[in-house]
């Protein structure tokens, strides 16, 4: 049986270091065989690796900690079964360590704090490392986790090993049950690297659902082929089930670095999407309609726009005018989300997404601003032009008596007994019943000025866009 380990972090917080410590084979990008990784330090793309424990085998998902990279994160976290959090002993909590710890609180699988560097430390400052990375944790969403501290470079980790080897036995059955259930969904694997051979491409993936098999009818991002032969950790296979590291050779040219291989019935296609959304609390920009962010739907990133509406909207979306009511926008509510891009796009139905905001000013902030999962629900550029807002409008008063702090008032088409009357500046009174034909009662709080307009405000719609 085969269980994937992500390891995450903040750059430079010793994560390939770990990685090298656990394996004992490599694969793929595995330990910053990337140029660029080798010239500036730093791993740059997803690496694997592998080590054995009992009967269990562990690839080692190496993700990057540099905040240009964010993405092949995404692309290394969807795939694991397991997630290693690497902090610095001598830094701490850095901006891609919360945004990691963010990502771990939004997948909710089995995990481990490691505190690294901890040999660079004295016992004083070992403790109080401890006691904050303990702090800041506990007030986390995440629900368990395993902490230990060492070296990767020294390869001071057996308490890591020792947790990882405990937490398989805690974990086993769900893991076993959980792909039991997906061996009955259609076919699904994410691909992070490829490259061409003299007989096909050779793409680099994990089976997600289902298993794949030599001479299987597969879809490359949309694009049908058939599988001619598949290796695990180069050992040729006549098939890969869910949860095995696979390289799958197809006769197909593909230029996207990392996509989806599926059966064909799950792709669908887009260019405006529907989501439930639920803002992420760290994210401290205040998210608006209509506003362009990086949203992450399977393996790829897209700029588009967003709208949030109320949930309950979805019930009406068939209808021949959508009207919404103005909705608060918090971390605490979910929304419906309306997700505008500039062409189409192939995506997994109901699969989740991740938005974000990299232009922000404060290179500290939390750049994850949503998560969410995809809608079966779609619609097109002439229903999502029926959407409408409730607002409220104000409608000027015509005076035609007054005395003091009693005005008579024209109506103004609608029934408006009991509305707070305002000018400019402030709420002044309340229309307190009809008079005559088409007209209203007025008390005000102060003697009526006749430099002052008077109105109401009423409720109606405009197009949201």
């Amino acid at each position: 049986m085969n269980i994937s380990i992500g390891i995450i972090g903040h750059v430079d917080s010793g994560k390939t270091a770990l990685a090298k410590s656990l394996s004992s084979f490599q694969s793929t990008a595995g330990f910053d065989k990337h140029p660029e990784s080798q010239r500036r330090g730093i791993t740059l793309d997803v690496g694997f690796s592998k080590f054995d424990i009992d009967d269990i085998q562990y690839t080692v998902v190496d993700c990057p900690g540099h905040a240009a990279f964010i993405k092949s994160v995404l692309a290394g976290v969807s795939i694991v079964d397991f997630l290693v959090l690497v902090i610095d002993g001598e830094k701490l909590f850095q901006q891609q360590t919360f945004e990691s710890l963010v990502l771990m609180e939004l997948f909710q699988k089995p995990s481990f704090i490691f505190i690294n560097k901890t040999d660079l430390l004295d016992q004083d400052k070992r403790n109080k490392a401890l006691e904050q990375v303990t702090q800041i944790i506990s007030k986390s969403k995440l629900k368990s986790y395993k902490l230990s501290l060492g070296s990767a470079t020294k390869a001071e980790i057996a308490d890591l090993l020792s947790q990882i080897k405990q937490s398989t036995a805690e974990n086993l059955q769900n893991l076993l049950q959980a792909r039991k259930l997906k061996l009955e969904m259609p076919l699904l694997c994410h691909y992070d690297h490829h490259f061409k051979t003299p007989q096909g491409t050779v793409f680099t993936s994990t089976v997600l659902q289902n298993q794949i098999a030599l001479n299987q009818k597969i879809s490359v991002n949309g694009e049908q082929t058939v599988v001619k032969s598949l290796q695990v950790f180069k050992q040729p296979v006549t098939q890969a089930v869910c949860g095995d590291r696979v390289g799958i050779l197809a006769k197909i040219d593909q230029e996207a670095e990392r996509g989806v291989i599926c059966d064909p019935v799950l792709l669908k296609q887009g260019q405006i999407l529907l989501g439930r959304l639920q803002i992420i609390k760290h994210f401290k920009h205040k998210l608006r309609n209509g506003e362009i962010y990086n949203v992450n739907f399977g393996f790829e990133n897209h700029g588009c726009k967003v709208y949030l509406f109320d949930l309950g909207l979805i019930e009406s979306l068939q209808k021949d005018e959508v009207v919404a009511r103005k909705v608060e926008i918090s971390h605490k509510t979910e929304f419906l989300a309306v997700f505008v891009l500039q062409q189409k796009i192939q995506y997994i139905d109901q699969s989740k997404f991740l938005g974000f905001k990299f232009d922000q000013a404060d290179k500290k902030q939390c750049r994850i601003a949503f998560t969410g999962q995809i809608l079966s629900e779609q619609i097109d550029e002439a229903q999502l032009n029926k959407f409408k807002v409730r607002t409220l409008y104000d409608k000027n008063l015509e005076v035609t008596k007054h005395k003091e702090k009693q005005i008579t008032i024209k109506g103004v088409g609608i029934e408006i007994t009991g509305f707070p009357v305002y000018t400019a500046e402030k709420e002044v009174g309340k229309v307190i019943a009809p008079f005559g034909q088409d007209k209203y009662k007025v008390e005000l709080v102060e003697d009526y000025d006749p430099a002052q307009t008077y109105c109401v405000k009423i409720e109606g719609s405009k197009p949201y866009r």
